[in-house]
């Protein structure tokens, strides 16, 4: 103290003695402001978390909230973590808007708040959409989400049209034990095929359970599913001497993992995400083929530009192997279903290059940039946003009489929106062309295309 008292009268210019009294009492001062000043320190880590405060869930069950929570009590507010259960809320999808702050309480401690908008919960939905070179399916639905106020979803629903469906489908993500989930499914699908013309139905029932690892980073999933799978050709086609109709019955076991480290599920900004799918199939009577199904994917996102309305490329790669020869109706066909900028017929694209356009397995990559043209915001407690793409496809047919080293590559390229509406990924339309014949294709899907 002395030293520091010294110096302070030193750069002045002035030295005198200080009285005892004087002394003790700039000492005191001293003391006080070194006092302050490591109380303010503190307080800059962030008040201390003591309880948590759930408002604005009118149905959620507190606990569907509380449990996600990674914030610790009793530790000073860490915005970062905030932020990560924030995120961490708003993928359960059942929440149109999540905020996650301090509330002071007391002098240096706080409550943390998390604010939630739920999303509408019973939704009746019109069903529109186009089967690629097949034409316009049409119906519709109910979506029940946050079943119970449980995070459950329940939806029933159907289409006719291009397609003729039914389907129920309900999902638990955290029914027991530690985010074990459960998932089921009963469906027909009846549709046309887009090269023959034998019509394909097909009627499953599917029970999977998963769980989640490593903070909601790493999904083990499992699934059996049996399914009755139908071939039906015209009287009159010549191609039903060669092939005949089909009854195939199929007991199928799925196991599946997945590491995702995206930011936000329905439309990340930056993270990656790995899938392995394997899928063996058994025929349940002689007539049943048995083969087994390969699928991975790896995804990855880099922001290049941050900021209110972020700039992000992202690229994916993806296999589809068969391990076997595939019945007919299990012929994947790279333009259209894969490639955008493409018909999926092969005959409705350029001569020279229909031989490349389907095959039993498919290897495909693609490079998007993405640019948010109307950050997602509330409006009428409902969530919407809009995206704008640039894309670059390329993929690759290949099977038993193709073999990969010797398939030729299919590339498309276009543009495309992505519209974000209440509990779908988004809405996509994609616009895209080939450098064979460059007639603009559209292609209108529910989902990202990765």
């Amino acid at each position: 103290m002395f030293f520091l008292l010294h110096a302070m009268h030193y750069s002045t210019g002035y030295y005198a003695r200080l009285s005892v009294p004087a002394c003790k009492c700039l000492t005191n001062w001293l003391l006080i402001f070194l006092l302050i000043t490591a109380r303010l320190l503190a307080q800059a880590e962030g008040p201390l978390i003591t309880s948590v405060v759930v408002e604005g869930n009118r149905v959620t069950r507190e606990y569907i909230i509380t449990r996600e929570l990674s914030h610790p009590l009793d530790q000073p507010f860490d915005s970062s973590l905030a932020l990560d259960d924030r995120n961490r809320l708003y993928n359960l999808g059942i929440f149109e808007w999540v905020d996650v702050y301090p509330r002071p309480t007391t002098s240096g401690e706080a409550a943390l708040i998390v604010a939630v908008v739920e999303t509408f919960r019973k939704i009746p939905y019109p069903t529109y959409y186009h089967l690629k070179d097949l034409g316009w399916a049409y119906g519709g639905g109910l979506m029940v989400t946050n079943f119970r106020g449980l995070n459950q979803s329940l939806d029933v629903g159907g289409t006719i049209g291009a397609e003729l469906s039914y389907y129920l489908l309900f999902t638990d993500p955290w029914f027991m034990g530690n985010r074990v989930s459960l998932s089921s499914q009963v469906m027909q699908i009846s549709r046309n095929h887009p090269e023959y013309s034998f019509r394909y139905r097909k009627r499953n029932f599917k029970v999977g359970i998963g769980k989640y690892f490593l903070d909601k980073t790493v999904y083990i999933a499992g699934a059996t599913t049996f399914e009755d799978r139908r071939v039906m050709w015209p009287p009159d086609d010549p191609l039903k001497l060669v092939w005949g109709d089909l009854r195939h019955r199929i007991f199928t076991a799925r196991g599946m993992l997945l590491w995702r480290t995206t930011d936000i599920w329905r439309d990340p900004t930056t993270g990656f995400q790995l899938q392995l799918d394997l899928a063996p199939v058994w025929g349940l009577d002689s007539d049943s083929p048995t083969y087994g199904l390969v699928k991975s994917q790896g995804a990855v996102f880099v922001p290049l530009w941050k900021g209110y309305r972020p700039l992000v490329w992202g690229a994916v790669l993806a296999v589809s192997h068969a391990t076997q020869p595939t019945p007919i109706y299990l012929t994947q066909y790279v333009g259209g279903q894969w490639v955008r900028g493409y018909n999926v017929a092969p005959e409705r694209n350029p001569l020279e290059i229909q031989d490349r356009l389907k095959g039993s397995s498919i290897v495909f990559t693609s490079m998007e940039l993405r640019q948010t043209l109307f950050p997602r915001r509330l409006w009428q407690q409902t969530e919407v946003g809009l995206s704008g793409v640039l894309f670059v496809d390329a993929g690759w047919g290949y099977g038993p009489g193709i073999p990969l080293r010797q398939a030729l590559p299919l590339v498309g390229y276009g543009v495309g929106l992505r519209f974000f509406f209440p509990n779908i990924d988004a809405l996509a339309l994609d616009v895209g062309t080939n450098p064979y014949d460059h007639i603009l294709r559209y292609h209108l899907n529910l989902t990202h295309k990765f």
